[in-house]
């Protein structure tokens, strides 16, 4: 409840809009380009990033509670993302994952299972909850937390970790992913980071500058 409150203050927002610009690393590839990402309170979310080799894309959508999740490459072709990593809340602005945890306890959510605090911040780790879901059945990549990094002094978010796997079902490995937040703006009253940066097993491979931010 201090997260949120440090977060949001007193809105609930129902989505929140943020475009600037970004530079990516594959490998030896570098691109920049204009980013805009799209988070709703419904847990559905888009992330379009315009590059000169062709715009990239990615997104979440929801049919009868159950998530759906894709991304679209260069060549506008449409892929698969696993359902398994279909689960993670919005990378580039977890607080509303913070709203779920307290939502319907029949829906599946990211419940927050235990705290601590070190010299990074206070820690909150999230568990995935899939309700009715009999003991024995969860897949150990399920299991995996989400761990939310709050500053100290602040609580607002200041780092995301979690895994990530294959998308092919047939390859088994935990793929680290951490995301940090810096340059908090307040927008309509509510706290955005303007600089957010996504780490895969350990190397920086998208790096976002916010210019505008709008909140609904």
């Amino acid at each position: 409840q201090q997260a949120w409150t440090a977060l949001m203050g007193t809105s609930h927002p129902t989505s929140v809009v943020l475009n600037g610009t970004f530079t990516s690393t594959e490998g030896s590839r570098t691109q920049s380009g204009n980013a805009q990402l799209t988070v709703g309170s419904d847990g559905t979310y888009a992330v379009n990033l315009s590059r000169t080799v062709g715009p990239v894309s990615e997104s979440r959508t929801f049919s009868n509670g159950v998530p759906t999740c894709t991304w679209t490459d260069e060549n506008n072709v449409i892929h698969q993302i696993s359902f398994v990593n279909c689960l993670s809340p919005a990378w580039f602005f977890p607080g509303l994952m913070l709203l779920s945890s307290n939502g319907d306890p029949s829906d599946p959510a990211w419940i927050p299972t235990s705290n601590s605090t070190d010299s990074l911040g206070q820690h909150l780790n999230f568990q995935f909850i899939l309700p009715n879901l009999e003991s024995g059945q969860e897949d150990p990549q399920l299991l995996k937390p989400l761990d939310l990094v709050l500053a100290s002094g602040t609580l607002l978010p200041a780092y995301a970790t979690f895994t990530m796997h294959p998308d092919n079902p047939a390859i088994h490995a935990d793929i680290p992913v951490r995301i940090a937040y810096s340059n908090y703006q307040s927008v309509s009253g509510v706290m955005i980071p303007f600089h957010i940066q996504r780490y895969v097993n350990g190397s920086l491979v998208l790096d976002i500058t916010v210019a505008t931010a709008s909140i609904q």
